[in-house]
Order: C-alpha cells, then sequence, then structure tokens
C-alpha cells in the first residue's frame, strides 16, 4: 500500500552516456512497515555513478502479501536497514573498494530459515551490521539451530569484492558457543 515512485530517467544530448536516473523517492507500506528509499545514477554507459540510500523497516514473513510470486520457503524474521551506498563501477571493476562509500545499519532479529542446506533449522535472535568505508562489521550475531548455539562478532574485510566481484570473504571473528554440535550445520 502507499506505493510512491517519484523517478525521472532523463536525457538532453540524446547520448547514451548523458542519461541519468533520479529516483527521487521510493516508498511502499506492507502491512505497518514502511520502506523508504532514493537513488541518483548516471553515467551509465562509461563508469556509472550510483548514490543511493535504503531507509525502513520489513517484516520479511509480509513478503509474499505483496508479491505475486512463490517463494520456495517462508520467511520470518523483520530486517530495519538504515544504509547509504556511494559508488563507481571502475572502481568496483578494478577493484578499487576504497573507493565506495558505504554507511549505516542493518538489523535482522527473529530470522527463521529451513532449508535443505541444513540439518536444522536456524533461528537467528539477532544480527547486526555496520557498514563503513573500509569493512563492514558485525556488532551483533545470535543464532542456534537444535541445540547448537552461536554469538559472535568481527569484521567482514572483502565484503565488496565478495558481493560485486564473486571473490573470497575475508573475516574476523570471536565465535563463542555453549554448545556447539557440527552435524548440525550439515544437510542430512
Amino acid at each position: 500500500q502507499n506505493i510512491v515512485i517519484d523517478a525521472k530517467i532523463k536525457n538532453e544530448t540524446g547520448l547514451t552516456k548523458d542519461t541519468y536516473v533520479d529516483l527521487d523517492k521510493l516508498s511502499f507500506r506492507i502491512d505497518q512497515d514502511v520502506f523508504n528509499g532514493k537513488a541518483k545514477i548516471s553515467n551509465l554507459t562509461e563508469n556509472m555513478l550510483v548514490d543511493a540510500n535504503l531507509n525502513g523497516v520489513l517484516n520479511l514473513a509480509n513478503l509474499s502479501k505483496a508479491y505475486l510470486v512463490q517463494l520456495e520457503k517462508d520467511l520470518k524474521g523483520i530486517l530495519k536497514a538504515d544504509v547509504g551506498l556511494n559508488l563507481d563501477m571502475l572502481s568496483v571493476e578494478q577493484e578499487k573498494y576504497e573507493n565506495i562509500k558505504a554507511s549505516g545499519t542493518l538489523n535482522l532479529t527473529g530470522f527463521e530459515y529451513d532449508g535443505e542446506e541444513l540439518a536444522k533449522p536456524l533461528v537467528i535472535s539477532e544480527a547486526d551490521l555496520k557498514f563503513n568505508p573500509s569493512h563492514v562489521a558485525l556488532n551483533k550475531f545470535d543464532a542456534k539451530t537444535g541445540k547448537s548455539d552461536i554469538q559472535a562478532t568481527g569484521t567482514l574485510d572483502n565484503f565488496y569484492g565478495f558481493m560485486f566481484k564473486d571473490q573470497n570473504l575475508k573475516a574476523n571473528f570471536n565465535l563463542t558457543s555453549n554448545f556447539l554440535n557440527i552435524n548440525e550445520f550439515t544437510p542430512t
């Protein structure tokens, strides 16, 4: 409900490279959750520039109410986002991730996933990520699968290479657990 899309696609020269997109406002409501976004995309064919912001709350269980696609697995959890991203694609292609300006937080609570990849359903009580230009900080991760519990904090140091170039994710975590059965993390 309350879907608002205020976008401009403009080209004043007739050259594809001079086309730009201004998404001044993207806003929608699913049940009681409101999500907002805005973005500016320019220089589409040479070195695309992206400046985007996302802010809002999504109850993942309500996604099937809003989209007429059937999800393989029902999702549960509350996602809160307040993230800004500024990048140019040339920096991504040349792996100059220090040029990516990211800031903000993502918080996931009450997430449940029951897939064939795991022997038992995974329940994430809370995961809290903070984005900054050099890395992504995992401020809190509290999860359980079967009888196993995991709490972790740490950093993800090649997050942008992982997301954009399918590179290996590098991380440094402090992990604690009261009980850990590795078999609960593998398929049956």
